[in-house]
């Protein structure tokens, strides 16, 4: 990001145009505070199932927080872009995770105050550049000035949170890598079960951007459509100190379509997969509940009919994965992405 504007812009227009994700370095997020907050949580997922759950998800309110548990996810319900019908099923995510909301909206439940400062020190610090990067995709797209950035500026109620993700060995689930063989899924009792090779499922995320720090594991691969209709799978391999950004749903409702929010997944690649774990600190930057989720006027004729803001938009789409009745409720969710 230190490099001149007119080469930050062009590369970045570039992604926006074509797979949504880019690769941020020389940034403003300190490295030394992102791994000081991952060991902490390391510590905090070695706890008992027991113990984790007396932090479990609140989503009571727009400050979403809290742990979730293996395989509590369901991230297909949320995106029935992706399984095409209400009925598929799909592999359970192999990961747990915590989030962990803006300090100003609550004082959410941690096991310490040394926790607590972590989180809020990193929270901080993937806010403020998140906002930087909002300024430019704003300009790379000629938006007027302020129009997408200020529809984040967190003065009330938003559902930005900042959140650690725990991916176990695969050992722990009687699994094995014994190759490069992704995707399959193999059937037990009549239902979809994890493929071996795949840590989380194909999926898109919700909010505008995402900014996610990897550590040295690998395995995020990107969808690359080509013209013939074929699918092929691209790594996006760690850059030490680096911020992974991606486009998400409500940044596509926003540009009505022209700024794709594109599919990924988390896949094993090596053998160190079967008895090492995996750890994500990432952002899902949304935008605040009472901004208007319509596409502005230079995008043309809006392709997605519902009104509502973001915050209707993303408590629908917060409780489709998160609610384990999720699936059986999915048809009272007006927005079908």
């Amino acid at each position: 990001l230190k490099a001149p504007v007119e080469a930050v812009d062009a590369a970045i227009g570039a992604a926006l145009r074509t797979h949504g994700f880019f690769v941020v370095t020389n940034h403003d997020v300190a490295r030394g505070d992102v791994e000081a907050l991952r060991e902490r949580m390391k510590a905090f997922f070695a706890r008992s199932a027991a113990e984790k759950q007396q932090f479990k998800l609140d989503l009571s309110a727009s400050a979403v927080s809290g742990h979730v548990a293996l395989g509590a996810e369901a991230s297909d319900v949320a995106n029935l872009s992706v399984t095409g019908d209400d009925k598929k099923v799909v592999p359970k995510d192999l990961m747990e995770s915590f989030q962990f909301c803006d300090p100003r909206l609550k004082q959410q439940a941690l096991p310490s105050d040394e926790l607590r400062a972590a989180f809020d020190g990193v929270y901080k610090q993937f806010r403020a550049q998140a906002r930087a990067l909002l300024a430019v995709v704003e300009r790379v797209l000629a938006l007027p000035a302020g129009w997408l950035v200020d529809k984040h500026a967190a003065r009330g109620a938003h559902r930005t949170i900042l959140r650690v993700t725990h991916y176990p060995p695969l050992s722990r689930f009687g699994l094995a890598w014994r190759g490069a063989d992704v995707g399959v899924v193999a059937e037990a009792d009549g239902k979809a079960v994890p493929a071996v090779a795949q840590r989380i499922g194909e999926h898109r995320d919700l909010g505008t951007i995402t900014l996610l720090w990897q550590d040295d594991k690998g395995g995020l691969e990107v969808a690359v459509d080509a013209a013939d209709g074929t699918r092929h799978w691209l790594p996006v391999a760690p850059v030490e100190g680096s911020i992974v950004v991606n486009t998400g749903l409500c940044l596509m409702r926003m540009t009505n379509g022209h700024v794709k929010a594109n599919l990924h997944r988390v896949v094993v690649n090596n053998d160190k997969a079967n008895t090492d774990a995996r750890y994500s600190v990432i952002m899902f930057v949304n935008p605040d509940d009472d901004a208007p989720m319509a596409s502005h006027e230079q995008f043309g004729d809006r392709v997605y009919p519902e009104d509502g803001t973001a915050g209707d938009y993303l408590k629908c789409k917060f409780t489709q994965i998160f609610d384990p009745t999720a699936r059986a409720h999915q048809k009272g969710c007006k927005y079908r992405d």
